[in-house]
């Protein structure tokens, strides 16, 4: 929250110089994508380590099957939140593409998890319901944060297509 709070205020002098429309956008599109990362850093540290302390505090035990099936969204969103932050700090739209390319197989994943967790919720074990809740938590934040790369992807996209608006050689 402290680097959040520096970047925020730092931004914010920036944007009271005298900057043309091209570069205000840009200081919009890092506001944004700094705003993305805070949500991001509030579900891992709110969301996800409250979950991994309610399995442990519950004894749960995550069944190797969907251990699996979480590690698989678990790489692709790890894969699409490193690379929006590539593309943020290189200005690198084809990074940016990537990711936001990326929504139909993060969609397929979700589809598969789901159903995954639908046979989970009716396999023979004892507290299942409540691993199950903490196995579909952790899909679900997990897609946030797949969502929230996403947006941060959508800015460097948009910042790209607008220099080629403003500028064909661009």
């Amino acid at each position: 929250d402290t680097l959040y709070k520096h970047i925020v205020t730092y931004l914010g002098r920036i944007s009271q110089l005298n900057l043309n429309h091209s570069q205000s956008e840009k200081i919009l599109d890092l506001m944004s994508s700094v705003n993305a990362l805070e949500n991001v850093g509030d579900l891992i540290q709110t969301n996800m380590v409250g979950l991994g302390l309610r399995r442990i505090e519950h004894g749960l035990k995550i069944s190797e099957p969907s251990q699996k099936v979480i590690n698989t969204v678990h790489m692709v969103v790890s894969d699409a939140l490193k690379a929006s932050i590539r593309a943020v700090v290189e200005d690198d739209k084809d990074y940016a593409i990537r990711v936001v390319s990326m929504k139909d197989d993060m969609e397929r994943l979700g589809r598969e998890a789901d159903l995954h967790q639908a046979k989970r919720l009716t396999a023979e074990d004892s507290g299942k319901f409540e691993t199950y809740s903490v196995e579909i938590d952790i899909i679900e934040k997990m897609k946030r944060i797949f969502h929230h790369s996403r947006n941060i992807a959508k800015t460097v996209v948009s910042q790209n297509s607008e220099k080629s608006a403003y500028n064909p050689a661009a």
